[in-house]
Protein backbone atom coordinates (compact mmCIF):
# COMPACT_ATOMS: atom_id res chain seq x y z
CA UNK A 1 0.00 0.00 0.00
CA UNK A 2 1.41 3.27 -1.16
CA UNK A 3 0.60 7.02 -0.50
CA UNK A 4 2.32 8.17 -3.59
CA UNK A 5 0.64 10.48 -5.74
CA UNK A 6 -0.67 10.03 -9.25
CA UNK A 7 1.79 12.73 -10.81
CA UNK A 8 0.06 16.36 -11.43
CA UNK A 9 -2.01 16.24 -14.22
CA UNK A 10 -2.36 19.65 -15.43
CA UNK A 11 0.84 20.83 -14.94
CA UNK A 12 1.79 23.39 -18.07
CA UNK A 13 4.51 20.94 -20.62
CA UNK A 14 3.94 18.22 -18.16
CA UNK A 15 0.83 15.46 -18.03
CA UNK A 16 -1.97 16.86 -19.87
CA UNK A 17 -5.64 15.87 -18.74
CA UNK A 18 -7.61 15.52 -22.20
CA UNK A 19 -11.64 15.23 -22.19
CA UNK A 20 -13.90 13.37 -21.75
CA UNK A 21 -13.05 12.09 -18.35
CA UNK A 22 -15.11 8.69 -17.72
CA UNK A 23 -16.11 8.06 -14.08
CA UNK A 24 -18.11 5.10 -13.51
CA UNK A 25 -19.27 3.65 -10.85
CA UNK A 26 -19.18 -0.48 -9.90
CA UNK A 27 -20.75 -3.06 -7.81
CA UNK A 28 -21.16 -6.56 -7.64
CA UNK A 29 -24.15 -8.34 -7.19
CA UNK A 30 -24.56 -12.00 -6.74
CA UNK A 31 -27.73 -13.63 -8.85
CA UNK A 32 -29.29 -16.52 -7.91
CA UNK A 33 -31.79 -17.74 -10.33
CA UNK A 34 -33.53 -21.02 -9.73
CA UNK A 35 -34.84 -23.36 -12.51
CA UNK A 36 -37.95 -22.19 -12.49
CA UNK A 37 -36.67 -19.03 -13.30
CA UNK A 38 -39.15 -17.80 -10.55
CA UNK A 39 -37.94 -15.83 -7.23
CA UNK A 40 -34.79 -14.80 -8.32
CA UNK A 41 -32.69 -14.00 -5.29
CA UNK A 42 -30.08 -10.91 -5.61
CA UNK A 43 -27.45 -10.07 -3.09
CA UNK A 44 -25.03 -7.69 -3.48
CA UNK A 45 -21.38 -7.70 -2.41
CA UNK A 46 -20.49 -4.22 -2.03
CA UNK A 47 -22.46 -1.47 -0.38
CA UNK A 48 -20.71 1.44 -1.48
CA UNK A 49 -19.34 1.35 -5.34
CA UNK A 50 -16.07 1.46 -6.46
CA UNK A 51 -15.09 3.83 -9.20
CA UNK A 52 -13.74 3.06 -12.71
CA UNK A 53 -11.70 5.95 -13.71
CA UNK A 54 -10.28 6.11 -17.47
CA UNK A 55 -8.13 9.48 -18.79
CA UNK A 56 -6.97 11.06 -21.50
CA UNK A 57 -3.60 11.99 -21.28
CA UNK A 58 -3.33 13.52 -24.50
CA UNK A 59 0.25 15.21 -24.59
CA UNK A 60 2.94 14.22 -22.34
CA UNK A 61 6.24 15.85 -23.20
CA UNK A 62 9.82 14.75 -23.08
CA UNK A 63 11.53 11.78 -23.57
CA UNK A 64 13.37 8.81 -21.96
CA UNK A 65 16.42 10.54 -22.37
CA UNK A 66 15.98 13.80 -20.68
CA UNK A 67 16.09 14.24 -16.77
CA UNK A 68 12.83 14.45 -15.18
CA UNK A 69 10.83 14.68 -18.33
CA UNK A 70 6.75 14.52 -18.01
CA UNK A 71 7.10 10.95 -19.98
CA UNK A 72 9.72 10.26 -17.32
CA UNK A 73 8.03 11.36 -14.08
CA UNK A 74 4.85 9.34 -16.14
CA UNK A 75 6.87 5.99 -16.63
CA UNK A 76 8.38 6.06 -13.32
CA UNK A 77 5.09 6.11 -11.23
CA UNK A 78 3.86 3.16 -13.20
CA UNK A 79 7.07 0.99 -12.90
CA UNK A 80 6.72 1.98 -9.02
CA UNK A 81 3.56 0.71 -9.17
CA UNK A 82 4.84 -2.50 -11.00
CA UNK A 83 1.68 -2.00 -12.93
CA UNK A 84 -1.23 -2.98 -11.50
CA UNK A 85 0.47 -4.68 -8.29
CA UNK A 86 0.78 -1.59 -6.00
CA UNK A 87 -2.19 0.65 -4.87
CA UNK A 88 -1.55 4.74 -4.91
CA UNK A 89 -3.53 8.04 -4.45
CA UNK A 90 -5.70 9.60 -7.11
CA UNK A 91 -6.30 13.40 -6.43
CA UNK A 92 -9.26 14.30 -8.84
CA UNK A 93 -9.46 18.72 -8.92
CA UNK A 94 -12.93 17.96 -10.66
CA UNK A 95 -14.60 15.73 -7.86
CA UNK A 96 -13.47 16.87 -4.70
CA UNK A 97 -14.67 18.14 -0.86
CA UNK A 98 -13.96 21.28 -0.53
CA UNK A 99 -14.33 23.78 2.27
CA UNK A 100 -16.58 25.94 0.28
CA UNK A 101 -19.25 22.67 0.01
CA UNK A 102 -18.75 20.22 3.30
CA UNK A 103 -20.87 17.00 3.07
CA UNK A 104 -23.11 15.93 6.27
CA UNK A 105 -21.44 12.93 7.77
CA UNK A 106 -24.33 12.47 10.70
CA UNK A 107 -25.63 13.70 14.04
CA UNK A 108 -24.79 13.60 17.39
CA UNK A 109 -25.74 11.48 20.38
CA UNK A 110 -23.91 12.92 23.13
CA UNK A 111 -22.21 9.33 23.32
CA UNK A 112 -20.18 9.05 19.42
CA UNK A 113 -17.21 10.23 19.34
CA UNK A 114 -16.14 8.67 16.44
CA UNK A 115 -17.42 9.39 12.88
CA UNK A 116 -16.40 7.95 9.22
CA UNK A 117 -16.11 11.25 6.99
CA UNK A 118 -17.52 10.90 3.36
CA UNK A 119 -19.28 12.92 1.04
CA UNK A 120 -23.47 12.95 1.54
CA UNK A 121 -25.16 12.00 -2.19
CA UNK A 122 -28.72 12.93 -2.48
CA UNK A 123 -30.86 11.43 -0.20
CA UNK A 124 -29.84 8.97 1.80
CA UNK A 125 -26.43 8.48 0.07
CA UNK A 126 -23.32 8.25 1.90
CA UNK A 127 -19.89 6.91 0.18
CA UNK A 128 -17.05 6.69 2.62
CA UNK A 129 -14.08 8.56 2.22
CA UNK A 130 -10.71 7.15 3.70
CA UNK A 131 -7.81 9.08 2.45
CA UNK A 132 -9.14 12.50 3.91
CA UNK A 133 -7.29 15.92 5.30
CA UNK A 134 -9.65 18.14 6.69
CA UNK A 135 -9.87 21.78 6.64
CA UNK A 136 -13.24 22.57 8.26
CA UNK A 137 -15.07 20.88 10.69
CA UNK A 138 -18.11 22.19 12.53
CA UNK A 139 -20.92 20.98 14.44
CA UNK A 140 -24.22 22.47 14.44
CA UNK A 141 -22.74 25.44 12.07
CA UNK A 142 -19.78 26.01 14.66
CA UNK A 143 -16.29 25.60 13.51
CA UNK A 144 -13.97 22.75 15.98
CA UNK A 145 -10.55 23.50 15.61
CA UNK A 146 -8.22 20.91 15.00
CA UNK A 147 -6.71 19.36 17.45
CA UNK A 148 -4.66 19.28 19.47
CA UNK A 149 -5.81 22.41 21.72
CA UNK A 150 -5.02 23.05 25.46
CA UNK A 151 -8.96 22.50 26.17
CA UNK A 152 -12.12 22.41 24.75
CA UNK A 153 -13.33 20.44 21.82
CA UNK A 154 -11.15 19.20 18.74
CA UNK A 155 -11.02 16.80 16.33
CA UNK A 156 -7.83 14.50 14.82
CA UNK A 157 -7.87 12.48 11.71
CA UNK A 158 -4.06 12.03 10.14
CA UNK A 159 -3.05 9.65 7.81
CA UNK A 160 -1.49 7.78 9.76
CA UNK A 161 1.44 6.80 12.00
CA UNK A 162 4.45 4.09 12.01
CA UNK A 163 5.81 4.69 15.44
CA UNK A 164 4.73 2.55 18.50
CA UNK A 165 3.99 4.24 21.80
CA UNK A 166 3.40 7.76 20.20
CA UNK A 167 3.11 9.18 23.82
CA UNK A 168 5.05 6.71 26.03
CA UNK A 169 8.57 7.35 25.82
CA UNK A 170 9.18 5.04 28.82
CA UNK A 171 8.27 2.04 26.76
CA UNK A 172 11.99 0.50 26.35
CA UNK A 173 11.06 -2.38 23.91
CA UNK A 174 10.97 0.88 21.56
CA UNK A 175 12.23 3.43 22.54
CA UNK A 176 15.92 4.24 23.38
CA UNK A 177 16.53 6.75 25.88
CA UNK A 178 20.38 7.78 25.93
CA UNK A 179 21.02 9.55 29.55
CA UNK A 180 17.64 10.03 30.01
CA UNK A 181 15.44 9.38 32.54
CA UNK A 182 11.78 9.29 32.24
CA UNK A 183 8.55 10.46 34.35
CA UNK A 184 5.53 9.60 31.76
CA UNK A 185 2.24 11.23 31.46
CA UNK A 186 3.67 13.58 34.33
CA UNK A 187 2.69 16.45 31.80
CA UNK A 188 -0.18 18.50 30.59
CA UNK A 189 0.29 17.66 26.93
CA UNK A 190 -1.03 19.98 23.90
CA UNK A 191 -4.61 18.36 24.01
CA UNK A 192 -5.20 19.51 27.59
CA UNK A 193 -4.86 15.86 28.80
CA UNK A 194 -2.16 14.55 31.51
CA UNK A 195 -0.38 12.38 28.82
CA UNK A 196 3.04 14.06 28.26
CA UNK A 197 6.65 12.41 29.24
CA UNK A 198 9.34 14.78 31.37
CA UNK A 199 12.57 13.55 29.92
CA UNK A 200 15.76 14.52 32.72
CA UNK A 201 19.29 14.15 31.58
CA UNK A 202 21.19 11.86 33.74
CA UNK A 203 24.61 12.88 31.60
CA UNK A 204 26.32 15.44 29.68
CA UNK A 205 28.39 16.01 26.16
CA UNK A 206 27.82 16.39 23.15
CA UNK A 207 25.66 13.78 21.18
CA UNK A 208 25.15 11.85 24.76
CA UNK A 209 21.17 12.69 24.69
CA UNK A 210 19.47 10.98 22.07
CA UNK A 211 15.42 9.34 21.76
CA UNK A 212 15.54 6.69 19.27
CA UNK A 213 13.13 4.47 17.84
CA UNK A 214 14.52 1.66 15.81
CA UNK A 215 12.98 -0.16 12.66
CA UNK A 216 13.98 -4.13 12.54
CA UNK A 217 12.57 -4.50 8.54
CA UNK A 218 13.70 -0.81 6.80
CA UNK A 219 10.21 0.92 6.44
CA UNK A 220 8.57 2.87 3.02
CA UNK A 221 9.48 2.49 -0.56
CA UNK A 222 12.01 4.76 -2.50
CA UNK A 223 9.94 7.49 -3.78
CA UNK A 224 7.82 7.76 -0.74
CA UNK A 225 7.16 11.10 0.90
CA UNK A 226 8.02 10.50 4.85
CA UNK A 227 7.54 13.02 7.54
CA UNK A 228 9.21 13.04 11.20
CA UNK A 229 6.91 15.25 13.89
CA UNK A 230 6.75 15.41 17.18
CA UNK A 231 5.68 18.02 20.02
CA UNK A 232 8.61 19.32 22.85
CA UNK A 233 8.87 22.10 25.24
CA UNK A 234 10.81 23.04 27.90
CA UNK A 235 9.88 24.08 31.59
CA UNK A 236 12.10 27.21 31.65
CA UNK A 237 14.38 29.07 29.47
CA UNK A 238 15.25 27.62 26.17
CA UNK A 239 17.27 24.80 24.71
CA UNK A 240 18.91 24.50 21.36
CA UNK A 241 20.25 24.25 18.57
CA UNK A 242 18.86 20.36 19.20
CA UNK A 243 18.27 18.01 15.86
CA UNK A 244 15.28 15.70 14.72
CA UNK A 245 16.18 13.31 12.35
CA UNK A 246 14.73 10.47 9.78
CA UNK A 247 17.88 8.19 9.76
CA UNK A 248 18.09 5.93 6.10
CA UNK A 249 22.20 5.76 6.50
CA UNK A 250 22.95 8.06 3.61
CA UNK A 251 21.55 11.59 3.49
CA UNK A 252 20.31 11.40 7.17
CA UNK A 253 18.06 14.85 6.96
CA UNK A 254 17.73 16.88 9.81
CA UNK A 255 15.79 19.68 11.09
CA UNK A 256 17.80 21.99 13.59
CA UNK A 257 15.50 23.36 16.04
CA UNK A 258 15.22 25.44 19.47
CA UNK A 259 13.12 24.43 22.10
CA UNK A 260 11.02 26.69 24.30
CA UNK A 261 8.38 26.90 26.47
CA UNK A 262 5.45 26.84 24.50
CA UNK A 263 4.79 23.61 23.15
CA UNK A 264 5.57 23.48 19.44
CA UNK A 265 5.25 20.85 17.12
CA UNK A 266 8.64 20.02 15.11
CA UNK A 267 9.10 18.10 11.56
CA UNK A 268 11.47 16.84 9.45
CA UNK A 269 10.47 15.41 5.74
CA UNK A 270 12.69 13.40 3.01
CA UNK A 271 11.76 11.37 0.24
CA UNK A 272 13.02 7.89 0.20
CA UNK A 273 15.72 6.88 -2.01
CA UNK A 274 16.74 3.81 -3.45
CA UNK A 275 19.24 2.06 -1.21
CA UNK A 276 18.97 4.45 1.94
CA UNK A 277 15.57 2.33 3.85
CA UNK A 278 14.17 4.23 7.01
CA UNK A 279 15.83 2.47 9.62
CA UNK A 280 15.28 4.59 12.86
CA UNK A 281 14.00 8.05 13.95
CA UNK A 282 15.82 10.08 16.24
CA UNK A 283 15.67 13.23 18.75
CA UNK A 284 18.80 14.36 19.75
CA UNK A 285 21.82 17.03 20.68
CA UNK A 286 22.78 17.44 17.08
CA UNK A 287 26.41 18.59 18.85
CA UNK A 288 24.74 20.69 21.22
CA UNK A 289 25.36 19.36 25.38
CA UNK A 290 22.31 19.43 27.38
CA UNK A 291 22.62 20.70 30.55
CA UNK A 292 22.64 18.97 33.42
CA UNK A 293 19.80 18.00 34.95
CA UNK A 294 17.93 19.21 31.97
CA UNK A 295 14.10 18.36 31.30
CA UNK A 296 12.31 18.06 28.19
CA UNK A 297 8.54 17.91 27.69
CA UNK A 298 7.96 15.69 24.81
CA UNK A 299 4.63 14.44 22.78
CA UNK A 300 2.88 13.08 20.53
CA UNK A 301 5.75 11.31 17.74
CA UNK A 302 4.19 10.65 14.60
CA UNK A 303 6.14 9.16 11.55
CA UNK A 304 3.99 9.35 7.82
CA UNK A 305 3.97 8.66 4.10
CA UNK A 306 3.03 12.32 3.45
CA UNK A 307 4.86 15.60 1.88
CA UNK A 308 4.37 17.30 5.53
CA UNK A 309 2.67 16.33 9.12
CA UNK A 310 -0.55 15.65 8.96
CA UNK A 311 -3.40 15.45 11.79
CA UNK A 312 -1.70 13.54 14.87
CA UNK A 313 -2.64 9.79 15.20
CA UNK A 314 -2.43 8.42 18.48
CA UNK A 315 -0.48 4.60 18.74
CA UNK A 316 0.34 2.35 21.76
CA UNK A 317 1.74 -1.44 20.70
CA UNK A 318 -0.87 -0.92 17.62
CA UNK A 319 1.58 0.47 15.01
CA UNK A 320 1.03 1.12 12.30
CA UNK A 321 -2.37 3.29 12.84
CA UNK A 322 -4.38 4.15 9.62
CA UNK A 323 -7.70 6.33 10.70
CA UNK A 324 -8.59 5.41 7.12
CA UNK A 325 -10.83 8.82 7.39
CA UNK A 326 -12.30 8.30 10.98
CA UNK A 327 -12.68 11.46 12.67
CA UNK A 328 -12.46 11.67 16.37
CA UNK A 329 -13.74 14.28 18.56
CA UNK A 330 -12.34 15.32 22.67
CA UNK A 331 -16.19 15.76 23.44
CA UNK A 332 -19.23 13.96 22.12
CA UNK A 333 -20.69 16.06 19.74
CA UNK A 334 -24.38 16.80 21.47
CA UNK A 335 -27.65 15.20 19.97
CA UNK A 336 -28.87 15.73 17.80
CA UNK A 337 -26.52 18.27 16.17
CA UNK A 338 -25.50 18.11 12.69
CA UNK A 339 -21.52 17.13 11.49
CA UNK A 340 -20.11 18.41 8.71
CA UNK A 341 -16.78 18.34 7.09
CA UNK A 342 -14.85 20.34 4.51
CA UNK A 343 -11.88 19.28 2.78
CA UNK A 344 -9.33 17.61 0.49
CA UNK A 345 -9.68 13.82 -0.18
CA UNK A 346 -8.09 10.85 -2.32
CA UNK A 347 -9.17 8.00 -3.85
CA UNK A 348 -6.82 4.90 -3.38
CA UNK A 349 -6.55 3.12 -6.71
CA UNK A 350 -4.75 1.18 -8.89
CA UNK A 351 -3.85 0.54 -12.27
CA UNK A 352 -5.84 -2.69 -14.46
CA UNK A 353 -3.48 -3.49 -16.86
CA UNK A 354 0.08 -4.48 -16.62
CA UNK A 355 0.74 -3.15 -19.78
CA UNK A 356 0.60 0.40 -21.45
CA UNK A 357 -1.08 -0.68 -24.51
CA UNK A 358 -1.91 3.02 -25.45
CA UNK A 359 0.85 4.92 -24.77
CA UNK A 360 2.79 6.07 -28.21
CA UNK A 361 5.00 8.33 -29.16
CA UNK A 362 2.90 10.17 -31.91
CA UNK A 363 5.69 12.98 -32.64
CA UNK A 364 8.99 13.52 -31.20
CA UNK A 365 9.06 14.84 -27.56
CA UNK A 366 5.65 14.03 -27.79
CA UNK A 367 3.81 11.11 -26.07
CA UNK A 368 0.36 10.25 -25.56
CA UNK A 369 -1.67 7.72 -23.65
CA UNK A 370 -5.92 7.23 -24.63
CA UNK A 371 -6.94 5.61 -21.85
CA UNK A 372 -5.38 5.37 -18.67
CA UNK A 373 -7.84 2.77 -16.90
CA UNK A 374 -7.51 2.53 -13.20
CA UNK A 375 -9.89 1.54 -10.09
CA UNK A 376 -10.83 2.89 -6.32
CA UNK A 377 -10.22 0.26 -3.85
CA UNK A 378 -12.19 0.15 -0.38
CA UNK A 379 -10.05 -1.23 2.07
Amino acid sequence: MSNLLLPTLRQPRALSWGWPVKQTPSYSTVIQTPTSRRGEVRISLTPVPVWDFEIDLTYIYGDLNQTNTAIQQFLDFYQRMHGAADDWLFYDPYDNNNAANPSLLGYGDSVTTQFQIGRSLAGAGFEPLQNVIPSVVKIAGVTIPAGPQPSGNQWFCGIENWLAYSQDFSQSDFWSLTQFTDAHASIVAPDGTVSADALTNTGGGAGTNVIIQNFPVPLFSPGDKVTFSVWLKVPSATLGPISIYIINGSTNPQSSITVTTSWQRFSVSTVVLQGSPVTFVQIGTGGMAFPAGQVLHIWGAQLERWASASSYVATTNNAPVFPRGLLTFAIPPASPTAITVGGDYYYRCHFLDDELNDLEQFLWQLWECKSLKFRSLIL
